[in-house]
């Protein structure tokens, strides 16, 4: 995928080296080398991953990552220092850091860094995507609608059957539906979501059944 990424920092060197880095994996790069041009830069305009320097004169880098959070939630920011502390680490990690730089770092160390943050970033995209999807899926449930698969099953078809100790119908394979492998993905990705605690246990069974088809 193509990230969109902001790199900031006021040492032109390390500046053009990052932007000739993330340019060179296909990354749309814009740079600053100003903290307060950041601020206005994420502001006026979402970015998937913020790159900056910790320490820079006026507007620092631990004041971009508490922006970041407030105004882009859904960006990744990474830091990059040359000095870190304890404190400074324990502030950014309060703050919601993905991940950190040490200068002087090489090409591979940032290559990780970026393809791990690309890796996180497509990921919480499916989990969003299913969610809604999910979403959608309750809302149907709740207000009594029926899928287009279900209305196709023959009534002869359905069956009296227990599936996790509840009485249910049981329906045919749905054979213009997803592959078996796409579904097991998806049950996959919602057990993931129950474990993270954004789905109930009660919604995450409904949910496999509802992508199994049994409702």
């Amino acid at each position: 995928m193509e990230l969109k990424v902001l790199v900031v920092d006021d040492d032109r060197a390390s500046l053009e080296l990052l932007e000739d880095i993330l340019t060179g994996i296909g990354c749309k790069v814009l740079t600053t080398d100003s903290g307060a041009s950041a601020l206005d830069m994420i502001e006026a305009e979402g970015f998937d991953l913020i790159i900056s320097d910790i320490r820079m004169p006026g507007v620092g880098g631990l004041d971009i990552l508490k922006f970041a959070r407030r105004n882009n939630p859904d960006s990744l920011v990474v830091l990059v220092t040359g000095f870190a502390s304890i404190e400074t680490a324990m502030e950014a990690i309060k703050g919601g850091v993905y991940d950190y730089i040490t200068k002087p770092f090489t090409v591979d160390e940032v290559l990780v860094v970026v393809r791990n943050a690309a890796e996180r970033i497509v990921l919480e995209r499916k989990n969003a995507r299913l969610l809604e999807k999910l979403g959608e899926v309750y809302a149907e449930l709740k207000t009594g609608g029926r899928p287009a698969y279900e209305e196709a099953v023959p009534a002869s078809v359905a069956q009296p059957a227990t599936y996790d100790g509840r009485l249910i119908p049981v329906l045919e394979p749905r054979y213009d539906g997803p592959p078996w492998k796409d579904a097991l993905h998806e049950i996959d990705r919602l057990a993931q979501l129950r474990r993270e605690g954004s789905i109930t246990s009660e919604e995450f069974d409904m949910f496999k059944g509802k992508i199994l088809g049994y409702y």
